[in-house]
């Protein structure tokens, strides 16, 4: 697997990041009062979910329209809550990893990540004790919010690829999601499939 191998760029959430999207369904469908299909209609109305994932719109802008959706009054913070109820734990494990990673190999984080999960999973490494920020363990970060590019785009891996001037034979990009798998290789990317049976834990203790 890692033959020939001198990048290797991370997704977040799901890969590094322990995550529970159903979490944030089941609170934003009690926030707004609505069923799964509608809360996923809301956030595809005019492309707001999109749009604010890739930094088109602000984190106010994205805010002021979910309180839009309902006649009673909800506040930021308890959007921000039901929003960011997926994200979970950032395993220890998982630093010492990619620290030893970045000794190794070029290494990079390319996530779709919004703004309000930036400032929340920062905070939640802060709570952990974790004593490294998220930009210490790779050589660069790349969040879909900044980049205002996101996955599975095929655009969004060739603007990295760019940027950094990386060999896409000799890169490998892992992430949980075959759909995101499948735009990596169409930029040309080596890639592996991020699952409960093929944890990165796994995954680099044998190949390494």
């Amino acid at each position: 697997m890692l033959n020939g191998i001198t990048t290797i760029i991370f997704d977040f959430g799901g890969v590094i990041l322990n995550l529970n999207e159903e979490l944030t369904y089941k609170a934003m469908m009690h926030l707004l009062n609505c069923d799964k299909q509608q809360l996923q209609q809301h956030l595809a109305h005019n492309n707001t979910f999109p749009n604010y994932e890739c930094g088109l719109i602000s984190t106010d802008e994205f805010v002021q329209y979910i309180q839009s959706l309902v006649p009673y009054n909800i506040s930021k913070q308890e959007i921000a809550d039901a929003w960011n109820a997926m994200l979970l734990d950032f395993p220890q494990a998982h630093v010492d990893l990619l620290l030893r990673l970045k000794t190794k190999y070029r290494t990079f984080l390319l996530s779709n990540t919004n703004d309000l999960h930036e400032i929340a999973f920062t905070q939640n490494m802060k709570n952990q004790g974790i004593q490294y920020a998220i930009h210490d363990l790779f050589e660069r970060v790349y969040y879909s919010h900044t980049l205002h590019l996101r996955k599975p785009n095929v655009e969004t891996y060739e603007a990295v690829i760019q940027r950094e001037n990386l060999n896409p034979a000799q890169t490998l990009f892992l992430d949980d999601k075959l759909e995101n798998l499948e735009g990596a290789q169409k930029a040309g990317l080596r890639t592996q499939l991020i699952d409960a049976n093929n944890t990165i834990m796994n995954l680099f203790d044998k190949n390494e």
